[in-house]
C-alpha cells in the first residue's frame, strides 16, 4: 500500500471529504494485488466506515426513534448482487423514476416509493435495500417488527407513527419481517386483540398514504400471503427474490473470489 495514498486517506477522513475518502479507500484496496487477505481485511475497514456513516444519520434522528432503527450492517452495490433479469428491470425502471422525480413532481406525479420485497431467508433482500439506497445516493435506515411491536397497549401503533413521522427529509427506511406487523386483521379472532391489530394496520396504511415523496419504504417479508390485503393494495411495486439455483450460488461464489482478488486457500487464513 503506497503511504502517499494512506496518508491522503488519513487527511480526508479527518476533513469528513466522503468524495475523497470513497476514492482514496478504493484506490488503497487497488494496491494491495499482491496480498489478497491485507485487501480482504482492508475491504472490510471500508464497510465499516459506511456503517459508521449510516450510524451518524441514525443519531440525529429524534430520540422518540432511536430504538426503532438502525444502520445498515454491510456496504454494497449491484455490482456486488446477482439479480435476476426481472428485477433488473424492475430496479433500472425504479432508478429511472428517482432520477427525474424532480419532473415527476413538478407534472403532479410521484416516483415509486413504496416497494414489497419478497423473497425467503438470506435470499439478499436486506443487500438489496442497501445497494438501492446507495445508488439513489440516500440514508437507509433499517427496522425491525420486534423493534416496532410492543406488549403495553396502544405503543405499537405509537411506535409506527413515530417511526414514520421523525424520517429524515430524504431517506430509504426497511422494514424487515413486516409480516409480523402488517398481517390481515381478518385473522385475529379475539375481540381486544383484534382491535389492537387493527389499530396498527391502520396506522401503517395512514402513514404509508401520507409517505413524503422524497422518501422511499421497503418492506421486506417471506410470507406476502400473511399481509393485509389493504397494506398489500399500497405497494407501488412487488419485487420477488426467488431461491438460487445450484450455478447460481457456485456463480456467486466464484466472482466474490475474483473481486476480492483471493484464492481459496486464502480464506482459511483470515
Amino acid at each position: 500500500m503506497k503511504i502517499d495514498n494512506i496518508q491522503a486517506l488519513l487527511f480526508a477522513l479527518v476533513r469528513n471529504d466522503k468524495q475523497q475518502v470513497e476514492t482514496l479507500f478504493k484506490r488503497c484496496i487497488a494496491d494491495e494485488k499482491e496480498c489478497s487477505g491485507a485487501r480482504f481485511r482492508l475491504q472490510n475497514v471500508f464497510e465499516e466506515y459506511h456503517r459508521r456513516q449510516g450510524m451518524a444519520v441514525v443519531e440525529k434522528l429524534d430520540t422518540v426513534v432511536l430504538n426503532l432503527v438502525s444502520a445498515p450492517y454491510r456496504d454494497c452495490g449491484f455490482e456486488d448482487l446477482m439479480l435476476s433479469e426481472e428485477l433488473t428491470e424492475a430496479t433500472d425502471r425504479l432508478v429511472l423514476e428517482w432520477d427525474d422525480r424532480d419532473y415527476l413532481i413538478e407534472n403532479g406525479l410521484t416516483p415509486s416509493n413504496k416497494i414489497l420485497l419478497e423473497g425467503s431467508p438470506g435470499n439478499g433482500k436486506t443487500s438489496y435495500a442497501v445497494a438501492l439506497a446507495k445508488k439513489l445516493d440516500l440514508p437507509l435506515l433499517v427496522s425491525n417488527s420486534s423493534l416496532i411491536l410492543n406488549s403495553r397497549l396502544g405503543e405499537s401503533e405509537k411506535n409506527v407513527a413515530n417511526l414514520f413521522r421523525h424520517l429524515p427529509e430524504r431517506c430509504v427506511l426497511l422494514v424487515d419481517e413486516f409480516e409480523a406487523v402488517a398481517s390481515s386483521r381478518s385473522a385475529i379472532i379475539d375481540g381486544s386483540a383484534s382491535k389492537a391489530w387493527n389499530s396498527i394496520v391502520t396506522r401503517f396504511l395512514v402513514n404509508m398514504e401520507a409517505l413524503r415523496p422524497s422518501c422511499l419504504f421497503l418492506a421486506a417479508t417471506n410470507r406476502s400471503e400473511l399481509l393485509d390485503k389493504a397494506v398489500t393494495r399500497r405497494f407501488d411495486m412487488k419485487l420477488v427474490f426467488e431461491n438460487p439455483t445450484t450455478d447460481e450460488k457456485q456463480e456467486y461464489i466464484d466472482r466474490y473470489f475474483v473481486k476480492y482478488g483471493l484464492l481459496k486457500e486464502d480464506v482459511l487464513t483470515l
